[in-house]
């Protein structure tokens, strides 16, 4: 069902371009990763949840463990959790940040601060 579905494309890219600006190279692309998308892809559109990647990548949160090394969550899960997360994050995009052309979408407004 998720395979036919019409967005599966696009939710390919976008977790292609998550990877990327994440450096989570070997991180496979699965169904369960396109459901927890899909609402925040139809409600959002594409735009803003690159936005919203762009964000997590360059502003995730963090924490210093007790062995001095520091955590970084920027998981695609996280990124995708909840609407509030991905309005965060998008947010947080940085400042030069512009919207990849495979993105844009005609009718749906440029991802905004």
């Amino acid at each position: 069902e998720a395979r036919a579905h019409e967005v599966w494309p696009t939710a390919i890219k976008l977790f292609d371009y998550w990877k990327l600006l994440t450096k989570h190279s070997k991180a496979k692309w699965s169904e369960d990763r396109f459901w927890v998308l899909l609402p925040h892809l139809k409600n959002f559109g594409a735009g803003n949840c690159a936005a919203a990647i762009a964000g997590i990548a360059h502003d995730p949160n963090t924490r210093v463990q007790r062995n001095g090394k520091t955590e970084r969550y920027d998981d695609f899960a996280t990124c995708f959790g909840s609407a509030g997360r991905v309005e965060r994050y998008a947010k947080r995009r940085p400042k030069d940040w512009t919207l990849p052309e495979q993105f844009e979408e005609e009718g749906k407004p440029r991802a905004s601060r």
